[in-house]
């Protein structure tokens, strides 16, 4: 390989890193702008009872692209809460909403005008107070951004659970109906890219499909769910294999 063509490779890498990351920092000005929008404001995203979870999109002033927030308001709310900045020139996608009890958990893409990879976050917020604990899930292939650190998990349907401390499963599926059981482990502290959930580990891998999604449950030690047929399954949560790496690992064998 040339010297010209290992820059290239490694430019595309570090533009894909760096998209990656910049999809869930939690940037200051967009956490002062935030304060200063309506709760009836944006396009909403969820809306049940009091909880309205909605979509606020400006002009970032560098680029001149657009920049989206995901803020969330409740009963009394008067200052929206950010759930998630997309960070400039990019937008979001809403994919998943599930409300639990206090929380509100979601599956939302990102996509940059700056990579054709578009990085799906799942993650959660209490609906009183606290930060939105996100977490990386997928992102779309490509070989040409394609980053052993990326998980890169199917996210076709997407069906969320947390746990009481916090802790996060998922089960996804492809178009083709392969469908991945992962936990994404909370965080003491977030990272350097802002994430407080971990990287998902998958626990199992339904090559044909077959599980049923909406069966899928979480406590302190243990994640489990039914196929189809109502047979019953689960595994120890802290058990799995890390969602990076080789290609099999970062699609869960999908």
């Amino acid at each position: 390989m040339s010297a010209r063509t290992c820059c290239a490779v490694a430019s595309m890498l570090a533009l894909a890193i760096s998209v990656w990351a910049a999809s869930t920092a939690l940037a200051h000005p967009a956490q002062r702008r935030h304060r200063h929008t309506s709760c009836h404001a944006g396009t909403t995203a969820f809306h049940r009872g009091a909880v309205r979870a909605f979509i606020v999109s400006s002009t970032d002033p560098q680029t001149g692209g657009p920049d989206e927030r995901l803020l969330l308001c409740t009963h009394g709310s008067r200052i929206p809460r950010l759930m998630i900045d997309g960070g400039g020139d990019a937008t979001l996608g809403a994919i998943r909403f599930e409300l639990e009890g206090s929380r509100l958990a979601f599956a939302i893409e990102i996509a940059s005008g700056l990579s054709s990879v578009a990085p799906v976050d799942v993650g959660w917020i209490g609906l009183h107070a606290g930060t939105a604990r996100t977490g990386p899930l997928g992102a779309g292939y490509d070989p040409n951004f394609l980053v052993p650190e990326q998980p890169l998990l199917p996210f076709d349907r997407v069906n969320l659970m947390v746990a009481p401390d916090g802790w996060m499963a998922v089960i996804s599926a492809t178009k083709s109906g392969c469908q991945v059981v992962s936990v994404l482990a909370a965080r003491a502290r977030a990272s350097t890219s802002g994430y407080l959930l971990e990287v998902p580990y998958v626990l199992f891998t339904a090559p044909k499909g077959g599980l049923d999604a909406a069966s899928l449950r979480i406590d302190d030690t243990t994640v489990s769910w039914t196929n189809t047929s109502g047979v019953p399954a689960s595994s120890v949560r802290s058990t799995g294999t890390p969602a990076t790496g080789t290609l099999s690992a970062q699609t869960g064998g999908c």
